[in-house]
C-alpha cells in the first residue's frame, strides 16, 4: 500500500462489549484508581525531594520511589485512556472538553514561566541593595555567564528543528502517511535528546551553581525548568511512536498526536524566550 495505512481497531478487550454506545454525548469515566494513586505518588516525589535538599536519610528513596510510581501510573492511566477511545467514550462533545483541558494546562505552564522570567526581569531593572544595585549581581563578573553563541544557540537550532520535524509528522498522520510520519517521530526525538545532553553540558561547564546568589538561582531554575518540560515532551512524544507502530493513529483519529504537538510547540516557544532574556539580553 505505498507509504500509507490504514488504521483498525484490531483492539482485544477482555469485554467484548468493547464499543460501548452511549445514550448521551457525555462521557462519564468508570471508578479509577489512578487519581489516588497520582495523588500519593506525587507527595512520595515532593517529599523525597524537600528531604533530599535537605540532606534528611530516606530523601533519595522516597524520591526515586514516588518517581517510579509516578511513571507506572502515567504508563496505566494513558493504557486507560486509549481504551476508553477505543469504547466509543470519547464523543464529539468530550473532545472538546479534552481542548479546553489542554489549553487550559497549557495556560497554567505560561503562567508558571511568565512568573519566572519576571523574577529575572525584576532582578535585572530594578536590581536592590542585595544585588549591590547592579546588574548582573555583585560579585558576577562577564566571564561567569555563558556565551549565547555557543551551546545556547546550538540548543536553538535543534529545538526549533524538533518544532519542523514534529510539524512534519502530524502532517504525515493527517495524510495516513506512516512511512514519514515515522521517521518524523523519530527524528524529534533523536533532537530532543541531543538537546538535553547538550544541556547537561553546558551545566558541567559552567563555573557558577544554583547556590550562586540571585542569579545562579534564576539561571539554574529556569533552564531546568524548561528541560524538565522536555523530557516530559520527549516521553509523550515516544509514547506517540509506539502507539503509531501499533497503528493507532489516522486522519481522523490522532488527538493524543495533536496535544503532544502542541505541547512541543509551546516547549519550543518558551525556549526561545529564555534564550533571549537569558542568554542574549541577560548577558549584556
Amino acid at each position: 500500500m505505498g507509504n500509507t495505512y490504514n488504521f483498525n481497531f484490531n483492539y482485544k478487550f477482555k469485554n467484548s462489549n468493547f464499543l460501548k454506545l452511549e445514550s448521551h454525548c457525555w462521557h462519564i469515566v468508570d471508578n479509577s484508581p489512578w487519581p489516588l494513586l497520582t495523588a500519593l505518588s506525587l507527595l512520595f516525589f515532593l517529599t523525597g525531594i524537600y528531604c533530599s535538599i535537605h540532606r534528611i536519610i530516606g530523601g533519595n528513596l522516597l524520591l526515586l520511589l514516588g518517581l517510579i510510581l509516578l511513571l507506572i501510573i502515567i504508563v496505566f492511566w494513558s493504557k486507560d485512556c486509549i481504551r476508553e477511545s477505543y469504547q466509543g467514550c470519547h464523543t464529539e462533545k468530550v473532545q472538546k472538553g479534552f481542548y479546553l483541558g489542554f489549553v487550559l494546562i497549557i495556560t497554567t505552564e505560561v503562567m508558571l514561566f511568565f512568573g519566572v522570567i519576571w523574577s529575572l526581569l525584576f532582578g535585572a531593572i530594578v536590581p536592590t541593595p542585595v544585588f549591590g544595585l547592579t546588574w548582573p549581581p555583585a560579585g558576577f563578573g562577564h566571564g561567569f555567564f555563558i556565551s549565547a553563541l555557543g551551546i545556547p544557540l546550538l540548543n536553538t537550532t535543534v529545538l526549533i528543528s524538533s518544532g519542523i520535524t514534529i510539524t512534519w509528522a502530524q502532517f504525515a498522520v493527517l495524510e495516513n502517511d506512516y512511512t514519514n510520519s515515522l521517521i518524523a517521530l523519530i527524528s524529534t526525538i533523536t533532537l530532543s535528546c541531543i538537546f538535553l545532553i547538550s544541556q547537561w553540558y553546558e551545566y558541567s561547564l559552567a563555573v557558577f551553581n544554583i547556590s550562586d546568589g540571585y542569579y545562579g538561582s534564576i539561571f539554574f531554575f529556569l533552564t531546568g525548568l524548561h528541560g524538565s518540560h522536555v523530557i516530559l515532551g520527549t516521553c509523550l512524544i515516544f509514547s506517540n511512536l509506539v502507539r503509531l507502530l501499533n497503528y493507532q493513529f489516522n486522519s481522523q483519529k490522532h488527538l493524543g498526536f495533536i496535544f503532544t504537538a502542541w505541547y512541543w510547540h509551546f516547549v519550543d516557544l518558551v525556549w526561545l524566550f529564555l534564550y533571549f532574556f537569558i542568554y542574549l539580553w541577560g548577558n549584556c
